[in-house]
């Protein structure tokens, strides 16, 4: 397209002001998950570390299944409900290792346990409130 015509704007607009927040936003979100996984690597000591040995995938599930169950909870709302209760998840398994003391053997082994327990409320809740769920999904 020649400078100046239409066509070279359109170009502009579609690759300054459309596409380059989005390729920032997914180096940023990318760098931060790499953090996040080396620092889940690194407390566990275990290269092969993922969310659930920590119960945080069981904790956001459960606080998924509070945000269809509540339609309040529903939409751009559940995203911070799901951030605490993963952190909530986390925090139960930090606790139940020991707290300060506890060895990252411990560590992954409460946190498996998390993750049991907040899967066995998930499935409870899914038992109980099935019509329920089904109708917000």
């Amino acid at each position: 397209a020649a400078p100046g015509s239409d066509a070279a704007a359109l170009a502009h607009v579609f690759l300054f002001d459309l596409n380059l927040p989005r390729v920032a936003a997914a180096l940023v979100a990318g760098g931060c998950l790499g953090i996040a996984g080396a620092l889940f690597q690194s407390l566990t000591r275990n290269p092969l570390a993922s969310p659930d040995l920590l119960g945080v995938t069981g904790g956001a599930q459960l606080g998924l299944l509070a945000a269809m169950l509540v339609p309040a909870l529903a939409g751009v709302a559940s995203v911070p409900l799901l951030f605490v209760c993963g952190l909530a998840a986390a925090a139960c398994a930090i606790v139940a290792a020991g707290g300060w003391r506890a060895t990252p053997l411990r560590l992954v082994l409460a946190g498996s346990v998390c993750m049991l327990l907040f899967a066995a409320l998930s499935t409870l809740v899914l038992a109980f409130f099935e019509q329920n769920i089904a109708g917000a999904a």
